[in-house]
Formats: C-alpha cells, sequence, structure tokens
C-alpha cells in the first residue's frame, strides 16, 4: 500500500509542479519509474505537460532508468531535447561527480546495467574519467569482471579522440 501510495505522490508532486517535494520523495525511496494510469513515468509528464519537475527529477536521475520499461514510441531523452527540457549544460553534467564523488556512468557500471551503461555513453558518458577513488568506470568493469559492459566500455571512443 505505502509503495502505491508513494509512487502516486511523485506523480502527484509533478503535476502539481511540486518540484521542492520530488527529491524527498526520492529519498524515501520512491521509484522514479513507475508508471500512472496511463503507463507513464513521472519524467514523461513533466517534459510534455511543461512542469517545473523535470530538472529536479533529471538530478534525481529520471532520465538514465526510465526508458527501461516505458512503452513510448520516442526515446525519453530525445523527447526531453525536442520540447527543450534538456540542454547543454545537462549533457555536461552527465561527466561530473556527484556528492559522493562518483559519476551516473559508474553506478550504472557498478549494478552491472548494460542498458543505462550503453544510454549514458550514447549521450557523452566519457569511461575514462576517475571517481573519487582514481577508479574509472572501466576499470570498475575489469575489476568486476562485467566482461559484457567492458567490451562496451572498450567500444567507446571519445569524439575528441576521433578529430585528432
Amino acid at each position: 500500500m505505502l509503495d502505491k501510495l508513494s509512487g502516486n505522490l511523485l506523480h502527484l508532486a509533478v503535476k502539481l509542479s511540486a518540484k521542492e517535494c520530488i527529491q524527498p520523495l526520492v529519498e524515501f525511496g520512491v521509484d522514479l519509474n513507475k508508471l500512472n494510469a496511463d503507463n507513464e513515468p513521472p519524467v514523461y509528464r513533466a517534459i510534455v505537460d511543461d512542469i517545473d519537475g523535470f530538472k529536479e527529477l533529471w538530478k534525481c536521475g529520471a532520465l538514465a532508468l526510465c526508458n527501461i520499461g516505458f512503452e513510448s514510441k520516442e526515446n525519453i531523452l530525445d523527447l526531453a531535447i525536442r520540447h527543450g527540457r534538456f540542454t547543454k549544460y545537462d549533457i555536461e553534467r552527465l561527466n561530473q561527480h556527484d556528492e559522493n564523488g562518483m559519476l551516473p556512468l559508474s553506478h550504472a557500471v557498478l549494478e552491472n546495467d548494460l542498458k543505462r551503461v550503453h544510454f549514458l555513453l550514447s549521450w557523452g558518458a566519457n569511461p575514462n574519467i576517475p571517481d573519487y577513488s582514481g577508479m574509472s568506470p572501466l576499470d570498475y568493469a575489469i575489476e568486476l569482471k562485467y566482461d559484457e559492459v567492458r567490451e562496451l566500455l572498450e567500444e567507446y571512443r571519445p569524439l575528441e579522440l576521433w578529430l585528432n
């Protein structure tokens, strides 16, 4: 019952543009991918309805996860870009460390989440940037023997290397 209620609360916070409620709900453990009655995650409604909570959902990681299991004709990130909700600043954030010194890509690798790793790489995450411990996402994949993730990371070649 609590999970159903908390998921509905996140949708309600998005609908009411109560962005100050989003972070506490996520910290409480609300599922960012919880679908509403129309089979949509909260971030979809925030994008399509031009709701203030989009940036807060992005900061909480909604875009990195919401494509999995979401039945949409359009990739959610492409939708965000088309609607002007996602900017160059947001893409640059893919290679910034969080408050724990970790990168979004490092989190995806440590969870052995191949889909999320591919998603982050496709939008510019760099597998060679080290985190607080000095290890890169590629280092983690090698150490943990996540072979599929490692292969995907090794195939990645930053744009600046192609241009030189």
